[in-house]
């Protein structure tokens, strides 16, 4: 990648290097640190950034990375570390993303955008990792709380990533869903979970470079409405669990009723719902409904 660029730099006959700070502008091109990793292409990335020769630290007033699929601007330090022979091995630094915009058309039906995200970050030159020891991203008053492995290696690329939060929308969770993960699972909640709340939410994601992802996802829903087959009527006041790991997906309604038109409520408590394996094409439902109401509204 064309890279053009600016620095000053002052000197001290005593001690040296005394500042420097310059400019980056790196046209487009791809990162690929180790040979035989697929090459990640971005169209432009650009940095402002002044060194502390004391303190051995990079501190950058503006970070800038723009792709097809990406688009981040921030802010924050890294400092020196295992330096050898005068070159440093690693860089531990604290950021701050003012936004991190995504816009992957296979991944997202629409482009998703975090704003004012947090991160500690620990980046190795050999063997090639990126560690984030703490992620934080606000979220309609709560915070998301993450971290992740990143680690390019000769056959290909490998990462983790764990989140959690206390609470967040159904309409936030199926926005940042993958189009191309689960797709039974979330057509189902799409169409089906109408309104509610989730809580305790916890999700994993592993993918190997040589291996599929695989995830993992856990949440309390609370007050929800949920349509569990289309000849029924919706479940109101809906509160229970679900769980998706190793492609099978399973919500128990742990309380809910549904309304019957022209009579009472009926008790849905207790009912499952399980997908055994969400990846088949379509995704088959097995419902276990238990209910308790007076016969005539059965």
């Amino acid at each position: 990648a064309p890279i053009s660029g600016a620095v000053r730099a002052a000197f001290d006959a005593e001690t040296g290097l005394t500042s420097l700070a310059g400019t980056l502008d790196i046209s487009a091109g791809a990162l690929s640190p180790v040979e035989g990793s697929a090459p990640q292409a971005f169209d432009a990335a650009r940095a402002y950034f002044l060194y502390d020769p004391e303190r051995q630290r990079l501190n950058f007033s503006e970070i800038s990375v723009a792709s097809d699929t990406l688009a981040l601007t921030g802010s924050g330090h890294t400092d020196l570390a295992d330096v050898q022979r005068g070159w440093p091995t690693a860089f531990v630094g604290q950021f701050r993303v003012d936004e991190v915009r995504l816009a992957d058309d296979a991944l997202f039906s629409e482009p998703v955008t975090v704003n004012d995200l947090t991160a500690d970050m620990r980046l190795r030159l050999d063997p090639f990792t990126v560690d984030f020891g703490q992620i934080t991203a606000p979220n309609d008053g709560e915070i998301v709380r993450a971290r992740a492995h990143i680690e390019a290696r000769s056959d290909g690329w490998s990462y983790g990533i764990d989140a959690e939060t206390d609470a967040i929308t159904t309409e936030t969770v199926l926005a940042f869903w993958p189009l191309n993960e689960a797709r039974g699972t979330r057509r189902w909640l799409t169409e089906n979970v109408q309104s509610g709340h989730l809580r305790e939410v916890a999700v994993a994601l592993r993918k190997g470079a040589a291996t599929k992802l695989t995830y993992a996802l856990n949440f309390d829903i609370e007050d929800a409405q949920v349509r569990f087959l289309p000849a029924m009527p919706p479940v109101t006041n809906g509160f229970g669990r679900a769980t998706l790991a190793e492609d099978r997906f399973t919500l128990v309604l742990n309380q809910g009723v549904l309304a019957v038109p022209g009579g009472g409520e009926i008790d849905g408590s207790g009912s499952v719902l399980t997908i055994p394996n969400v990846d088949t094409k379509p995704a088959v439902g097995v419902f276990d409904i238990k209910a308790q109401g007076a016969i005539g509204d059965m």
